[in-house]
């Protein structure tokens, strides 16, 4: 039920997005250093149709903040609030820039492990979650 809610919800919100608001952020990261302030970019909002999981952000949290995945699954972050917020990997695996409400950030696990991620800003308010992938 909550799977058909969220797809509702993507469905409504996509029909009632901009027609200029149709980039989608492919995530470009430089694992060798953490992003910078001058190397984030923000991100619009956009008017794609994930087919994974979906991990909703709004103020100072991530839902749901823990899932499970196999290798090769594409995870869609979604910022649902009001405020800027962004996704970034401890390990610098990935990380999404700044997400405006209503923006969205992609990015496909290809090795198992746990990935760690936070919002910078938000990072001190508890605003953490974490990708389990498996084989």
């Amino acid at each position: 039920m909550r799977t058909l809610t969220v797809l509702l919800l993507l469905i409504a919100c996509a029909c009632s997005a901009p027609a200029s608001a149709t980039h989608t952020s492919s995530p470009t990261v430089n694992a060798s250093r953490a992003p910078s302030a001058s190397a984030i970019r923000t991100t619009a909002p956009v008017t794609t149709n994930p087919t994974g999981p979906i991990i909703q952000l709004a103020e100072h949290y991530y839902d749901p903040s823990s899932i499970t995945v196999k290798v090769g699954t594409t995870v869609t972050w979604i910022n649902r609030g009001q405020q800027t917020h962004d996704v970034n990997a401890y390990d610098k695996s990935f990380a999404s820039g700044n997400l405006l409400p209503g923006g969205t950030f992609a990015y496909t696990f290809t090795k198992p492990g746990t990935y760690r991620y936070y919002c910078i800003p938000h990072e001190g308010d508890g605003m953490t979650g974490e990708v389990n992938v498996t084989d």
